[in-house]
C-alpha cells in the first residue's frame, strides 16, 4: 500500500483535448470547462465514472441548449421590433418626401413677398432654399401612391391627432393645463420610434418551441444552434435595412432643416420692416396684431416648422394691412368721384360694395328701368310720365288711356289693339354716360353697362 504521508511529489496527469463521441461541441469557456471536468472524472472515478459520465454530460447538453433558446428567442424579439421600425421608417419616409415638396413650394412663394414687407436680400435666400429643397426632392424616388405602410402611418396619426384635439377641449374646459400631444405637428418632426409606436406595433413576444430537459440530445443541440444562426443572418439583414432607410431620413431631414433655416433673416428683420409697413399703409388703422406677430417672428428661440409658421403670420398680417390701407383708399376714391359725378348732374348711384357707378335714368320718364315688352304685354314699369301700364292691367293710367293710334284704355285684358294696332312702342332707349374718368368693366344692370371709378383695370385688392 502507497504511504499517503509521503513527501513525494504527485503523479501530473494529462487531461485528454476531446470528450466523448456525443458530446455536443462549445464555443464558450464555461462548456470547455465543464466538459473537461467531466474528462477529469473519468481518470480519477474509474469505474465510477461510468455512472457519473453520462448525466455530467447530459446536463451540460440541457445547459447549452437553453443557453441557445435563450439567445435565440432575444434575437426573435429584436428582430420584431426592427422590423417594426423599419415598416415605420419606409412610411414615414414617403410621407416625409412628399411634406418636403410642399414645404419648397411654400417657401417659393415667400420668397416672392416683396419689400417692405421682407428684404430683398432676405426673400433671395429664401427662394435660393426653396430651389435647392425641391431639387432634392425630384431626386427621390417614390411611388405616385402611398404604400401600405404610408397609408396605415397617416391614418395612425390623423386619429392620434383628432384623439388630442379632443384632449385639449377637455382640458380648457375642466381649465386644465394641456396634456402633450401624442402625435408630432409635422412629419419632419416625428421620429422612427414615434412613428412605430403609433401604426407598428411589434409582435408578442415570439415562443420558441423547448424540448423537455430529459429528451434532450446532441442532435437537440445541433439544430437549436443552426436555428440560432439562421436567425442571427435574418437579424442582421433587419439591421441593415433599417439603418440605411433611417439615414436616407437623416439625410432629407437635413436638407430640410436647413430650408427651414433660410427663413431666419427675414424673422430677424420682422419687427424693423413691421415698422416700415405700418408707415406705408396710414390708413390701416391699428396695426397692433401686426407689432405683436412680428416680434414673435423674431423670438430667437424659434426654429424649423415653428419658425416658418411664425414668419408665416408675419406676413400675412403684414399683408392684411396693406389691404386695409388699399380699401381705405379706394373707397375715398370712389365716394370722391361719386360726389363729383353728382356735381355734373350724373343720374346714378355707387354700390358701397364694389365702388361701381350704377346709373339710373335710363330713357324717358322719371327714373324707370327698362324691360322687354315680350309677349305679355309689359313696357315701361316705372317711367312715363303717368305711371306706366303692367302686363296684367293693360293699359296704363293715363288721361287718354294705352296705344298711340288706337287701342282701347284700360280694362282688365290689357290695353289691346284697336283697328291700328294696339300695344305702346317706347322711345329709343338711351343710357346716360359715365360720369367724367369711369369706365365700363363689361357687366350691365338695367340694361345699362355699370360703370366702375378711376384708377386699375379690376376691382381685386381694393
Amino acid at each position: 500500500m502507497t504511504d499517503m504521508h509521503t513527501n513525494e511529489e504527485p503523479t501530473q496527469v494529462e487531461l485528454p483535448v476531446t470528450v466523448a463521441e456525443d458530446a455536443a461541441p462549445a464555443k464558450n469557456s464555461r462548456r470547455n470547462i465543464i466538459i473537461g471536468a467531466s474528462a477529469a472524472a473519468v481518470l480519477v472515478l474509474g469505474g465510477a465514472a461510468a455512472f457519473v459520465i453520462p448525466k455530467l454530460v447530459h446536463d451540460h447538453r440541457v445547459d447549452t441548449y437553453h443557453e441557445l433558446q435563450a439567445e435565440t428567442t432575444a434575437l426573435l424579439e429584436k428582430i420584431s421590433e426592427n422590423t417594426a421600425r423599419q415598416d415605420a421608417a419606409e412610411g414615414l419616409f414617403e410621407l416625409s418626401t412628399r411634406e418636403a415638396g410642399m414645404l419648397a413650394t411654400a417657401l417659393a412663394e415667400t420668397g416672392k413677398t416683396s419689400v417692405p414687407i421682407i428684404l430683398k436680400a432676405d426673400a433671395a435666400a429664401v427662394t435660393d432654399a426653396a430651389t435647392k429643397l425641391q431639387e432634392a426632392v425630384t431626386g427621390i424616388e417614390v411611388g405616385e401612391e402611398l404604400s401600405e405602410n404610408a397609408i396605415a402611418l397617416e391614418e395612425a396619426v390623423k386619429e392620434a391627432r383628432e384623439s388630442d384635439a379632443e384632449a385639449v377641449k377637455q382640458a380648457e374646459a375642466e381649465k386644465k393645463d394641456p396634456p402633450a400631444p401624442s402625435a408630432p405637428a409635422t412629419w419632419h418632426e416625428t421620429s422612427v420610434d414615434d412613428a412605430a409606436a403609433l401604426a407598428f406595433p411589434t409582435d408578442k413576444t415570439p415562443t420558441v418551441g423547448l424540448v423537455a430537459d430529459a429528451s434532450v440530445t446532441s442532435e437537440t443541440v445541433t439544430n437549436a444552434q443552426s436555428f440560432l444562426e439562421e436567425v442571427t443572418k435574418n437579424a442582421d439583414t433587419v439591421k441593415k435595412q433599417l439603418a440605411k432607410k433611417t439615414a436616407d431620413l437623416d439625410t432629407l431631414a437635413a436638407k430640410v432643416d436647413a430650408a427651414l433655416s433660410s427663413l431666419e433673416g427675414a424673422a430677424q428683420h420682422a419687427p424693423g420692416q413691421a415698422t416700415k409697413v405700418a408707415e406705408a399703409a396710414s390708413k390701416a388703422g391699428d396695426t397692433k396684431k401686426l407689432t405683436e406677430a412680428a416680434a414673435a417672428a423674431a423670438n430667437p428661440e424659434l426654429s424649423g416648422f415653428a419658425l416658418k409658421n411664425a414668419v408665416d403670420v408675419y406676413i400675412a398680417q403684414a399683408k392684411a394691412v396693406q389691404k386695409a390701407h388699399a380699401d381705405k383708399e379706394a373707397k375715398e376714391a370712389a365716394e370722391a368721384a361719386a360726389a363729383a359725378a353728382a356735381a355734373e348732374g350724373a343720374a346714378g348711384y355707387t354700390d358701397p360694395g364694389t365702388g361701381a357707378y350704377v346709373p339710373v335714368e335710363q330713357g324717358w320718364g322719371g327714373g324707370g328701368g327698362w324691360a322687354d315688352p315680350g309677349t305679355t304685354g309689359g313696357g315701361w314699369t316705372g317711367g312715363g310720365s303717368t305711371g306706366g301700364g303692367s302686363a296684367n292691367t293693360g293699359g296704363g293710367s293715363g288721361s287718354t288711356g294705352g296705344g298711340n293710334t288706337g287701342g282701347g284704355g284700360g280694362g282688365n285684358t290689357g290695353g289691346g289693339g284697336g283697328g291700328n294696332g294696339g300695344g305702346y312702342t317706347p322711345p329709343p332707349h338711351e343710357c346716360p354716360a359715365p360720369p367724367a374718368g369711369w369706365w365700363w368693366g363689361g357687366s350691365t344692370g338695367n340694361g345699362c353697362p355699370i360703370y366702375l371709378p378711376p384708377g386699375g383695370g379690376d376691382t381685386e385688392g381694393w
